[in-house]
């Protein structure tokens, strides 16, 4: 049986890859249906001094000789400014934002933050995809008191009967405070300023959100004052992330992100777990072609055989490689981690990254991977996501197939893309097809051009085109904004990164 478990969509929606760095094509509309739990009473939000870390979504810290689970947190730059933003909305309400990549420590900032800044607040942290909406209600027939509702990775919580605007606007009066936390690449797909279609989607929505939010950034590579007051903690952990905070992050160090990498890497061999490092490979290739949800076990199971290496390596039995891989290993999490629903399982989260990240050690994704992902994606926020993938990728043809059902569909910014790719290959007739297909996108028709002899994005300059002047002259901008890099309708993840070359 193949099933997917998607808590929602963004959480497909990475960059290419899984790689914050890559140039991703504009507009993807993200739909997302909110259930989830029913709000509990008021009455029995527990107070911000009485939950934990773990509880609230910080990754555990690697075990050491019987240690407490995290080590002791350390004063981040941005701690400045987080409190200055938790304590005005502790007053006033609105939301507070945190971004950054996956184990940046932005989780674990935010929750210092509320500790610190309104340790007495009831506080509600609904499950991915819980409707909000009710909490009005729960609110305005409460008692008086001061309330917090946090939302670890924001996107999972965005809709109609989630966080929006609206909502958001109505908790602000009532002096309710969010505390919201998201990563940066997503972030970087919400805040998108050209959303004028798709008004029920979760990126429509988001975007119009985030405009309304002033995000503190929290970066994955520490500063040279925060390596210096960490130094200062006497704490075997930490004293070690220190020693590799050239590379890595102290707080990615510390969530055993590199270590799992390692133990991965390293399983390999005679002796080591070829079959279950297959079995991880399979998980963190279905992610990086675009599909980030958990899948049933023998779907695993029936696409890892293409990842096995030489007999010689001898590799040991399924159950054993399933139980490796499951395993959690330095007391933080297994190389794969489980989804909600039973013996389903996802890679964790930082592999994916990871490997999007090592350009020069990456292997390609194989051809089988591309389209399991796409049968596994019946949605249509996850075959945007695995088109953008497929055609940084280099594979226009993944990308085609993707793209075509969406829009045939109507989907303007599908047609737009297929446009492009038609044109690369210079194919005229179809690129002209598909922007005649676009024309008939409000959206696309006011803001983009429809002349398919220009080119939307030249990977040499980095400048998009964004219509012409009356004379003529094609009006070209940088695809780059430094920071988050989505400007002009276009997302990017950061500079000098450029497609793959197209597969014959």
């Amino acid at each position: 049986m193949r099933r997917k478990e998607v808590t929602s969509s963004g959480d497909a929606s990475v960059a290419i890859g899984g790689d914050s760095l890559a140039p991703i094509i504009t507009n993807p509309q993200i739909y997302v249906s909110l259930e989830g739990e029913v709000p509990p009473e008021v009455t029995d939000w527990p107070r911000v001094h009485e939950v934990d870390a773990l509880t609230m979504g910080v990754h555990k810290a690697r075990t050491l000789d019987g240690r407490a689970s995290l080590p002791p947190y350390i004063l981040r730059d941005a701690d400045k400014e987080v409190a200055a933003q938790m304590k005005r909305a502790a007053i006033h309400g609105g939301m507070v934002l945190l971004t950054g990549d996956s184990t940046s420590g932005k989780t674990r900032t935010a929750f210092h933050g509320i500790q610190r800044c309104m340790p007495d607040h009831a506080v509600y942290a609904p499950v991915r995809n819980s409707r909000l909406t009710p909490v009005v209600h729960l609110l305005r027939s409460a008692p008086g008191g001061k309330f917090l509702v946090w939302l670890d990775d924001l996107e999972g919580f965005l809709g109609q009967d989630g966080m929006n605007t609206s909502l958001l606007g109505t908790l602000e009066r009532m002096r309710v405070t969010v505390v919201a936390t998201m990563q940066d690449d997503l972030f970087a797909t919400y805040s998108n300023p050209k959303q004028e279609s798709g008004r029920d989607s979760s990126l429509h929505i988001g975007n119009r959100l985030l405009r309304a939010v002033e995000p503190i950034r929290i970066t994955r590579l520490w500063s040279s004052k925060e390596i210096r007051r960490a130094s200062r903690v006497p704490d075997d952990r930490l004293t070690e992330a220190i020693t590799h905070s050239a590379t890595f992050g102290v707080s990615e160090y510390l969530a055993a992100g590199p270590a799992l990498m390692k133990t991965w890497r390293n399983a390999e061999r005679v002796g080591g777990n070829p079959r279950g490092a297959a079995l991880v490979q399979t998980s963190v290739d279905l992610a990086r072609a675009g599909f980030n949800a958990a899948v049933d076990i023998d779907v695993l199971e029936e696409l890892h055989s293409q990842y096995l290496p030489d007999a010689t390596l001898r590799p040991e039995s399924w159950d054993e490689a399933k139980k490796w891989a499951t395993a959690v290993q330095y007391g933080v999490s297994g190389l794969l981690v489980p989804g909600e629903d039973d013996a389903t399982w996802r890679a964790f989260d930082y592999l994916p990254d990871a490997v999007s990240r090592d350009k020069e050690n990456q292997s390609e994704i194989p051809e089988s991977i591309w389209k399991e992902a796409l049968s596994l994606s019946p949605d249509d926020d996850d075959r945007w996501l695995i088109g953008m993938r497929a055609y940084m990728a280099g594979k226009n043809e993944h990308a085609i197939a993707a793209w075509e059902p969406l829009a045939e569909n109507g989907n303007g910014s599908a047609a737009s893309n297929l446009a492009e790719i038609y044109l690369e290959t210079g194919d005229v007739e179809a690129a002209q097809y598909w922007r005649s297909i676009e024309s008939e996108d409000r959206f696309h028709t006011d803001a983009l051009p429809l002349d398919p002899e220009i080119r939307l994005y030249d990977p040499d300059t980095g400048m998009v085109s964004a219509g012409k002047y009356r004379d003529g002259t094609v009006i070209q901008i940088p695809l780059h904004r430094p920071g988050y890099g989505v400007i002009h309708g276009v997302i990017a993840g950061g500079r000098g990164v450029e497609r793959a070359t197209p597969s014959p």
